[in-house]
């Protein structure tokens, strides 16, 4: 008669328990739950401002004497971005944040304009002139600050609400595993955090984002979110690059 050598089929069952749970553990998790819900973020519409920048310069001063990349820049609109649980998605110009882009375009366009008035001036042999001496000449000159003078006479540099609508409201289907965000032929790796998502870069298709990496996201409701640790794990060759000395570092994203 033969013996059964209950302690050996006592551990090979429990580990055989505990394989299971953790493979059905695995099989279970769904990393588009930290997507699911309402997110704010911005776009940079600057190229948009720039190009009408450019030709309102260009037939007023002389705008080769100064790259105007160098100021106006970083104008942002904020944009209100859904993924839903049914694996769609939609992303909407928030009108809201219209005014204060707006504002900021104002503001930088000013700056610009008051540089390349120094530099006319410079070239026509007149050097004494700083930022306020030149405010205090356009007073006299013109019976106006040049801020008000750009905002009265330097029209539509920033695109309408509605043309900036027609740009980024868009919708589609995505998908989401462990290392990237996938919108239809677009692949994107992120990072999730609890209130956050930073889109970091992009490793397939064309991007409306290419521009804005990062990409931060914060869920609608959470007015101080949680900094978002990213680190890129060494076996995922969709993984952004680890281009610092130490491959187990973290870098950590402030969110504002």
């Amino acid at each position: 008669m033969k013996k059964f050598v209950f302690g050996k089929i006592k551990y090979t069952l429990i580990g055989v328990i505990a394989l299971t749970a953790f493979i059905f553990a695995g099989c279970g998790r769904n990393p588009a739950k930290a997507f699911y819900g309402t997110f704010k973020s911005s776009v940079d519409i600057s190229g948009y401002v720039r190009e009408n920048a450019d030709e309102w310069t260009s037939t007023a001063l002389m705008s080769e004497l100064i790259d105007s990349d160098d100021i106006i820049a970083n104008i942002r609109l904020n944009v209100i971005i859904r993924f839903n649980e049914d694996g769609s998605w939609t992303m909407k110009a928030d009108e809201s944040s219209y005014e204060d882009t707006v504002a900021d375009a104002y503001e930088k366009m000013t700056v610009l304009v008051r540089e390349l008035l120094k530099l006319r001036l410079e070239a026509a042999g007149e050097t004494e002139y700083d930022d306020d001496a030149l405010d205090e000449l356009t007073e006299e000159t013109l019976g106006m600050t040049l801020s008000e003078y750009v905002d009265e006479y330097v029209t539509d540099i920033v695109p309408s609400f509605d043309e900036l609508s027609k740009i980024y409201d868009t919708d589609g289907k995505y998908e989401v595993t462990e290392a990237l965000l996938i919108r239809e032929e677009v692949q994107e790796t992120y990072f999730a955090g609890e209130d956050t998502i930073v889109i970091t870069n992009n490793v397939a298709g064309d991007s409306a984002w290419e521009n804005d990496y990062p990409m931060i996201l914060v869920r609608e409701g959470v007015t101080e979110p949680e900094p978002v640790e990213t680190e890129a794990s060494g076996d995922d060759e969709n993984a952004p690059a680890d281009t610092d000395n130490d491959s187990d570092e973290k870098e950590v994203i402030e969110l504002n």
